[in-house]
């Protein structure tokens, strides 16, 4: 008996496997070269990085611990 997904394909998400794919293997199949032309493509953009502090997980004036 062959199951198939009952669900629709979503167009989106394989969009975003496709891109993601072309990209690792224009970066040579490597996750660190990848990292690496990424970072440069965002130096090239000139635009500023955006470093948000860390949030809390707790509200500091309850009681939980």
């Amino acid at each position: 008996m062959i199951v198939t997904d009952p669900r629709p394909a979503d167009q989106i998400i394989e969009e975003v496997r496709r891109n993601r794919e072309q990209l690792l293997r224009e970066a040579g199949g490597s996750i660190d070269a990848l990292c690496e032309a990424l970072k440069e493509l965002e130096r090239a953009e000139h635009r500023p990085v955006v470093k948000l502090p860390p949030r809390r997980l707790t509200d500091p004036g309850s009681d939980a611990a």
